[in-house]
């Protein structure tokens, strides 16, 4: 192996930080159109799994990016993460509240289902904008892949 390799294939590390930034791109990009369509807890968990990735291998690969665009993507993502988590919070707080034995007509569950449905139509909303931007083609073009 060569200086400057990946240790896992061999390739130049700059060649191998596109490619993981390329699928975990991709990865998002999916995610995203799952959550916008069922919105339900596992398109919201496994969503805010692939930003994480995504937000890491920016991160981790930063000196083959732009400086200035992974910023402004990584904040987009963490804001997009952000809204995710209100949905994900009410999710587990449901979850657990129906394990304790707390029936779904109690009105603090019917509250929480209430906010939840709220905070999933600002969601969607949010969702909605991205797709209208094109994000993906453009965030490939700021990021050169």
């Amino acid at each position: 192996m060569k200086s400057g390799d990946s240790p896992c294939t061999g390739e130049p590390i700059a060649k191998y930080a596109t490619v993981q930034a390329s699928r975990r791109l991709n990865r998002f990009a999916f995610e995203l159109r799952r959550a916008a369509k069922s919105g339900d807890a596992d398109a919201i968990h496994d969503l805010r799994v692939s930003i994480r990735r995504l937000s890491q291998c920016l991160r981790v690969f930063g000196q083959f990016f732009p400086a200035r665009d992974s910023r402004k993507i990584r904040r987009r993502l963490r804001l997009t993460m952000d809204m995710a988590a209100e949905l994900r919070n009410r999710d587990i707080t449901l979850t657990l509240l129906n394990e304790a034995g707390a029936g779904a007509d109690t009105p603090l569950c019917r509250k929480i289902a209430e906010d939840r449905k709220e905070a999933e139509r600002e969601f969607a909303e949010s969702i909605r904008r991205w797709g209208r931007r094109e994000f993906s083609a453009k965030w490939r073009r700021r990021l050169r892949l």
